[in-house]
């Protein structure tokens, strides 16, 4: 689901907001349409389907830089389990991806749809 657009030309129906110390414009009403799909499946999207006892992170580089995704430049664990679990569903001896797909940090503790998603 597509959350930010570009600085619109025509500022009707897009608002300026704040993530993640960057200023982003989000249309109003597709920002309204995610609200609304996230209540209306906020207990499937909650539910707990696994637990993890370590963070996979892929936000940030053995060096210390932060925001550089390690997903695009090397093997790291979030990957091998995404690629796993494809390969298991699909039942194929490989499975390919572009890099650029990984976006997100799985957090240690609970994991929920929503955190999958």
């Amino acid at each position: 689901m597509i959350k930010e657009v570009p600085e619109p030309e025509e500022k009707d129906g897009s608002e300026k907001i704040y993530r993640n110390g960057r200023e982003r414009w989000v249309d109003t009403e597709m920002k309204n349409f995610i609200i609304n799909l996230d209540e209306s499946n906020s207990e499937q999207l909650n539910e707990i389907i696994g637990h993890i006892d370590f963070g996979l992170i892929i936000n940030i580089d053995p060096y210390g830089n932060y925001h550089k995704q390690i997903s695009r430049s090397e093997e790291n664990p979030l990957g091998n389990l995404i690629f796993d679990a494809i390969r298991y569903n699909g039942e194929t001896d490989i499975s390919i991806m572009f890099a650029g797909g990984i976006r997100a940090d799985l957090l240690k503790g609970n994991i929920t749809y929503k955190s999958i998603l």
